[in-house]
Order: structure tokens, then sequence, then C-alpha cells
């Protein structure tokens, strides 16, 4: 069930991108565009906590490829959101020291690649077993 609900996800923002990218307007996108924009706070807070803590590894690029797909509709957006979801990961041993959650928002923050973020996603959730 998750992972079609990741790839229902995947598949909506990368139609949004691609009605973007040929300006195509109409209302669903313009909804789709909304519902996006609304909801990428606690996109990006449970994908990063189930890439990082919660889920198997073998979900984890899927994670990357969200957070990757909202940083493309919205980079600021997806600053903010990503920097909300890192302070409210655990702060608890095992955990990520500020300044390694540091690095890892202003790595994540200049990627464009889906891949390097599986790759950081992974690093973090190193820190954290």
């Amino acid at each position: 069930m998750v992972i079609i609900f990741l790839r229902f996800i995947c598949s909506s923002i990368d139609q949004l991108l691609g009605a973007r990218r040929s300006n195509y307007r109409d209302p669903g996108v313009v909804s789709l565009e909304k519902m996006i924009t609304e909801k990428a706070g606690p996109l990006v807070s449970k994908a990063l906590r189930a890439g990082c803590i919660e889920l198997s590894s073998h979900l984890r690029r899927d994670q990357a490829d969200i957070l990757n797909l909202i940083a493309s509709v919205d980079r600021q957006l997806f600053s903010s959101s990503l920097h909300a979801a890192l302070n409210s990961l655990p702060q608890s041993p095992p955990c990520a020291t500020p300044a390694q959650l540091e690095q890892f928002y202003t790595t994540l923050t200049g990627l464009s690649d889906a891949r390097e973020m599986y790759v950081n996603m992974r690093d973090l959730a190193r820190l954290y077993d």
C-alpha cells in the first residue's frame, strides 16, 4: 500500500512539472499545484522520517524521489519544509548532531538529483541506526 501511495505522489508531481514545462493550465493542474503547495511540509517531513528512520532501506530511493520532485516544484518551499522536518527528528541517541543536520540541510537544498539525495538520506539514516 505504501509503495502505491509513493508512486501516486511521484506521478502526480511529475505530471505537474510536465504541465508547467508546456505552460498547460487547467483546473486540475491548479488544484494539484495547490495541493502540493499545501501538503509539501507534511510530505517532506514524512518522506524524510520514513526514509531515514521508519521504513525499510528499500523504500529510501522512493522517499528521495519525493523530496527531489518537491524541490523541483518550489525550491523555497522545499527548503523551509526540510528545515522544519529536520527539527522534528528525534534528538535522543543514536541521532545526528545539530552540525550534521545543518550539513545535510545545506547539501540537500543545493541538490537537483534524486540519486544524490538518496545517498545523503542513506548517510543520515546511518546516524539513526
